[in-house]
């Protein structure tokens, strides 16, 4: 079955890096890897992933493109749960999976996208997120939420999992504590990276982390 390309684009962006600037998670020791924005591809933090046969634990501290204070942000974890399965060459001859993946046909790869924390960046303008996610749990998926085939996470020593901070605009009392927990929380525009949600009612995916299996 393949989910709604235009509806899928329009609600959920580019969740799932793709094209030119996709980089391999290799700083840093083993669960550790770097965080970029979807500008210039420039590093902007670091991010966790430590897994066991329960599950995954993710963190992320970061700042710089797309990271201001007082602002709203969700955590997403995008999980590849057959990576060997994905359709999105990397040509390095690895498993790195893309956008294809998710808009063209998750199916495969048994591709979902889950909700892993949310957070409101202090004055200094850091933000840091973290959460976890038990192996069999769907709880917050957005394919749920659109109605699409949502495996959550199946092999968590395994999977390929994406990270991605996504911001909600500046912290607006009365939509909390949906923009922290939600993502579609306080989002009336839904902007494309690498365009930056900076106005109130503005969401978008301002950078992303990569752990491969």
């Amino acid at each position: 079955m393949k989910l709604n390309r235009i509806l899928l684009s329009t609600l959920v962006m580019t969740l799932v890096l793709g094209g030119g600037i996709i980089a391999p998670a290799e700083a840093g020791p083993p669960g550790f890897a770097p965080v970029f924005d979807f500008l210039g591809n420039q590093q902007a933090g670091t991010s966790m992933l430590a897994r066991t046969r329960n599950g995954v634990s993710v963190s992320i501290g970061t700042s710089g493109t797309g990271i201001f204070p007082g602002f709203a942000y969700t955590f997403w974890c995008v999980v590849f749960n057959e990576p060997e399965d994905c359709i999105t060459p990397d040509g390095q001859g690895g498993t790195m999976c893309g956008e294809e993946d998710v808009f063209v046909d998750p199916e495969p790869a048994m591709v979902d996208v889950l909700y892993c924390g949310g957070n409101v960046t202090g004055n200094d303008g850091t933000l840091h997120m973290a959460g976890h996610r038990k192996r069999g749990d769907n709880s917050g998926s957005v394919f749920d939420a659109l109605g699409a085939p949502s495996p959550g996470l199946v092999y968590p020593l395994t999977a390929e999992v994406h990270l991605v901070p996504r911001s909600h605009g500046p912290k607006v009392p009365d939509q909390m504590p949906a923009q922290i927990h939600d993502f579609f929380g306080g989002c009336v525009d839904f902007l494309d990276p690498p365009e930056i949600a900076d106005e109130v009612g503005e969401c978008s995916d301002v950078q992303f982390s990569i752990h491969l299996p």
